[in-house]
């Protein structure tokens, strides 16, 4: 009789994954808020224009998410690899899209009554 042990050798190496997943979200949000803080006391210092100064929140936020997203999507493709096999094909179909949609967009005209102000 052929027995085979496939169990502990299965469950070691999702072990591995998860626990590899789970460092990567902890790992990812620990760069993110100390990217953010750096950035923002950066952009907030007093010798920055103050155009600069008001953009600072909105830069950090976007280093914090982007941070995130991206240790979300190391931890998915640790649980599941084949889950963002499909992704490439459509980024390559989405990019075209948005860059048409961004530059077609249609911004108020200041001088038209009734436009909101930009």
């Amino acid at each position: 009789m052929v027995s085979y042990n496939l169990g502990h050798d299965w469950r070691s190496k999702n072990m591995i994954r998860a626990a590899i997943a789970i460092a990567a979200i902890i790992l990812s949000v620990a760069v993110g808020l100390a990217g953010a803080g750096l950035l923002r006391r950066k952009l907030e210092s007093h010798k920055r224009p103050e155009s600069l100064r008001q953009v600072a929140p909105a830069a950090a936020s976007f280093v914090l998410w982007s941070c995130v997203a991206l240790g979300l999507l190391i931890a998915v493709s640790m649980a599941s690899p084949g889950t963002l096999d499909p992704m490439p094909a459509k980024l390559v179909a989405f990019f075209p899209r948005a860059i048409v949609a961004g530059a077609l967009e249609r911004r108020p005209d200041p001088g038209r009554p009734g436009a909101a102000a930009c």
